[in-house]
């Protein structure tokens, strides 16, 4: 089956089809070597359940396209005669179309998914491989500056104003006493932060090649504020201390959620945003899973050390991580559906 236009019939190869549509009668052909019959078992299999509704209908909007477009053009449906050659032309057809780039680039997302998981299924099917494979996408426009709205400028200045509020310590010997002020922190500067932002807002610096002279100032100011931080940083030892803590942290976090993602070998397969953002989201779940567990376990054995009579210095307790993960296993399979364990925490093994 092909599907025509109901109001296009008979038009130039390479138009795309509405999405109200008729369903006409081809020649009958081999199932086994039919792009239309391999799409369908495609969205059955890989993309309904799986993707969002949302996703599932431009999936089979964006195939349906290119399925009209090589009929059209051959008469036919067979995936071994389609080739890379195919693909790019029905790109440029999608461009002489009008579509944005954005727009053309989704669509061969979505033929790329399809044909990489048709050679997956059926690696000789198609003559000389995925014939989407080469066939990349279109460059995107810059992006243009673009005015903020009032109400952007008010969620801007009020933003702004809490930033002093922001930068306070946090934790339970810095909770806020009545009338006293809690400290910021070192590294924080949310008054010279308020005064920039509302000096752009208010004077609306020009947009172009040749910046105004107020531009060129704040440019100025950029440096002696960098300069200041390569300042600070060489000669305060607390502050280098600050810093070193917040990068340790963030690589430390890094490294768990690499060797967390499918045991160290983790590859993002889903073409498409929203199934990227699920794996992310999958893996963000499982990092703060084995966090949570760390942290559970370092507090019971704080506990035991005091208990035992151990004394505790907090400095050393500060610096303590629920990143590291020696201790677990990331290899293997897991329930996450069971029973939720009733004996309490596993006993502690002595260090050595």
């Amino acid at each position: 089956m092909a599907v025509r236009g109901a109001s296009r019939a008979g038009r130039d190869p390479g138009k795309l089809p509405s999405r109200n549509a008729q369903v006409v009668q081809l020649e009958p052909r081999d199932e086994a070597d039919s792009l239309r019959g391999w799409a369908e078992r495609y969205r059955s299999l890989a993309v309904h359940g799986v993707r969002s509704e949302e996703v599932e209908a431009k999936i089979a909007l964006h195939l349906e396209r290119f399925l009209t477009f090589f009929i059209d053009a051959y008469g036919h449906d067979r995936a071994s005669a389609c080739l890379r050659r195919d693909v790019a032309a029905w790109r440029r057809a999608l461009v002489d179309d009008g579509l944005a780039p954005a727009t053309v680039n989704n669509h061969l997302a979505s033929l790329g998914g399809f044909t990489a998981w048709v050679s997956a299924q059926a690696p000789g099917l198609f003559a000389n491989g995925n014939p989407s494979t080469g066939v990349g996408g279109l460059a995107l426009p810059p992006l243009e500056p673009r005015a903020l709205s009032a109400d952007q400028v008010r969620s801007l200045k009020n933003l702004c104003d809490r930033l002093p509020r922001l930068g306070e310590r946090k934790g339970r010997r810095w909770v806020r006493q009545a009338g006293a002020a809690v400290p910021i922190h070192a590294h924080s500067r949310p008054w010279r932060d308020r005064a920039i932002v509302y000096l752009l807002l208010s004077t609306g610096l020009r947009r172009g090649p040749n910046p105004s002279s107020l531009g060129r100032a704040l440019v100025e100011l950029g440096r002696i504020i960098k300069t200041l931080h390569v300042l600070d940083y060489c000669h305060d030892p607390d502050y280098r201390r600050v810093i070193h803590r917040i990068l340790v942290r963030g690589e430390s976090r890094n490294s768990l959620a690499r060797d967390t993602f499918h045991g160290r070998r983790g590859q993002l397969r889903q073409h498409y945003q929203a199934g990227q953002e699920n794996q992310l989201g999958a893996l963000g779940l499982m990092v703060n899973v084995i966090v949570l567990w760390q942290t559970v376990y370092i507090q019971a054995a704080l506990d035991h050390l005091v208990a035992t009579g151990h004394k505790i210095d907090p400095a050393e307790v500060a610096r303590l991580s629920p990143l590291g993960h020696p201790t677990i296993n990331l290899n293997g399979r897991y329930r996450t559906t069971g029973r939720a364990p009733s004996g309490g925490l596993r006993p502690l093994r002595s260090a050595g």
